[in-house]
């Protein structure tokens, strides 16, 4: 026999909000559920949309109260309700479509388990999806959640194990769901669901936005669980607080915010890796050093086995980290990111490579001041290890009138890390193509170009590590070959293509050669004992004079060698000889 279903909305003051919460509910794929709407004393017309759809569908009641504040009137709420499993949903927020399905199905086959959570998906005040909120990518566990309330949105619980924890604590004007999740976490086992099934509006009426009592009230939480579960003997609470400060317009209205509490960043930088650590931090601090300061960060573990993501949580916290189930490919990877991304702009940067400290300005303030252009592109410099000054590149298209011809012949976009994209191009030309594990960027470059023109900023702004285990290096020339050949079968497999097919045979036999043409090179690059390895003159010579300065010359050339700028030599001058020359 099925298990009955109690959803509860309460609200106060929500009615900009309040219809599309109640649709969510209504559009549960699971059907069989009843919804109350128990209204906190509302002074708007929150009551009367309630209402309304309480007239055309039987699984609504509405209750009005007197305003008590969210602790009591859920509590209230839940006693008011008759269902087997209770989850609420926030007079703001949504439900996915599938949300009660995959929970209830969880509980329904699972019966140790007692609540079950899902991710969760941040949704501005307009309704715009945005990236996965970063609570939920935390890894569950009893002990955890004393520090991590992973556990934020959607749960549905047991009725059997809210009301055996004696259910929401009164006494709590904040954290009231915090302190249930850990007294639950104590008698039943948690389950869960890696799919955002809610989503999570963030604007400046947010009940959350009161920080201080948030976090008075959570510290509150979580001390009574270290008493319940006998660790105040041996441990302590440990609490930092760090000041963030904004400045955002005043609300005029309740009906509409004039600004959300976190304004939107301009460009989204994307960073997939994949057992990348030995260098993504040298990629890391190189965005920390740009002069452009409006960005986000998300870096996407692919399924790495080398401690990534604790190493990201401990030294680079500030980053939004998001996780691949499995090793699925620098294309799902990214795909992944952007569809998480909040930026106007996405910019991609591979987890091997640097970009210099303008880097985002100039590609930046191209895209802006060219606002047709479909993605802007720099100059970059190619090297085989960390003390390689490495081989200026700079490509421009073959048939500058002919983007897409241009493309055929050679892609003189070499790597991502050289390109920033406006988000709405994907809308359009739509995401990378996942089938390809290599070449994907060609195949979109391909697509995007039939589209419109790209802007290139002749600057020299990206560092590009070439390592032997990349896909273009010589170990995977086949791999990189097999890519090629299928991303040019797929290219004249679209009808719009017709009108090149004519020199599809011309265009393969010359991917050929330029492949083994690579081979050679790279091949020769990377052997340090070859005498004809890449040497290229320094665009930079730091001169560094010293005289009697042997304290402090380790320092000096410790911070030359530190330079996010990478293309420079260091000249050692003994002034001796100078000094002694001066008159006396």
């Amino acid at each position: 026999m099925e298990k009955s279903i109690s959803l509860i909305i309460t609200v106060y003051n929500r009615e900009s909000y309040l219809a599309a919460a109640i649709k969510s509910v209504l559009a549960q794929t699971w059907l069989d559920f009843e919804l109350l709407i128990w209204d906190d004393g509302s002074t708007d017309s929150s009551i009367e949309i309630a209402n309304q759809y309480a007239k055309f569908d039987q699984r609504i009641r509405v209750i009005a109260a007197k305003h008590t504040g969210i602790t009591a009137t859920l509590r209230a709420a839940v006693a008011a309700t008759t269902g087997d499993y209770i989850g609420w949903v926030d007079s703001d927020d949504m439900l996915a479509p599938t949300a009660l399905e995959e929970t209830i199905s969880i509980l329904n086959n699972h019966p140790h388990v007692g609540l079950v959570y899902t991710d969760y998906q941040l949704m501005d005040e307009h309704g715009n999806l945005h990236r996965i909120g970063q609570r939920c990518q935390i890894p569950y566990s009893k002990e955890r959640l004393l520090v991590d309330f992973m556990t934020f949105h959607f749960r549905l619980l047991r009725r059997s194990a809210y009301d055996s924890v004696g259910g929401l604590d009164l006494s709590y004007d904040y954290a009231e769901d915090y302190d249930l999740c850990l007294k639950l976490s104590e008698v039943t086992d948690f389950y869960h669901i890696a799919q955002p099934l809610y989503y999570y509006r963030r604007h400046s009426g947010n009940v959350t936005n009161n920080q201080f009592e948030t976090i008075r009230w959570t510290y509150i939480a979580i001390a009574n669980a270290f008493k319940r579960r006998k660790l105040d003997t041996d441990y302590e609470l440990d609490m930092r607080l760090v000041a963030n400060f904004s400045i955002k317009p005043k609300q005029r209205s309740e009906k509409v915010p004039t600004e959300s509490k976190h304004p939107l960043p301009t460009v989204s930088i994307i960073i997939p890796t994949y057992n990348r650590k030995q260098y993504l931090g040298h990629a890391l601090d190189s965005i920390r050093c740009q002069t452009y300061t409006d960005y986000e960060i998300i870096v996407i573990d692919d399924g790495s086995t080398d401690g990534t993501e604790e190493w990201i949580r401990t030294q680079y916290p500030y980053v939004n980290l998001l996780h691949m189930p499995n090793n699925m490919g620098a294309a799902a990877a990214r795909n992944f990111g952007i569809k998480n991304a909040l930026g106007q702009f996405i910019a991609f940067l591979d987890s091997d490579d640097q970009w210099l400290p303008d880097y985002l300005q100039h590609q930046i303030t191209a895209l802006k001041q060219q606002n047709t252009a479909v993605l802007a592109y720099c100059n970059y410099i190619a090297t085989t290890n960390d003390h390689d000054l490495g081989s200026r590149i700079s490509l421009s298209p073959s048939h500058p009138d002919d983007l897409v011809l241009s493309m055929l012949w050679g892609c003189f976009i070499h790597t991502l890390s050289q390109v920033v994209v406006p988000k709405s191009v994907f809308q359009t030309v739509g995401l990378l193509n996942e089938q390809f594990k290599g070449c994907h960027d060609w195949e979109f470059y391909l697509r995007l170009f039939a589209h419109g023109s790209p802007v290139h900023v002749p600057n020299y702004l990206v560092r590009k590590r070439w390592l032997p285990e990349s896909i273009v290096t010589q170990s995977n020339c086949t791999a990189w070959l097999a890519n090629g050949l299928k991303v040019l079968e797929e290219f004249y497999c679209r009808p719009d293509n017709a009108r090149y097919r004519y020199l599809r045979p011309t265009i393969e036999t010359h991917f050929r050669a330029t492949v083994e043409e690579f081979k050679t090179y790279i091949l020769r690059a990377l052997n340090p004992s070859n005498s004809q390895s890449i040497t290229v003159a320094p665009l930079v010579s730091i001169i560094i004079p010293c005289y009697n300065v042997a304290a402090r010359i380790a320092t000096c050339l410790q911070s030359c060698v530190q330079q996010t700028y990478a293309n420079i030599e260091i000249i050692m001058d003994d002034c001796l000889v100078f000094f002694q020359q001066l008159p006396k």
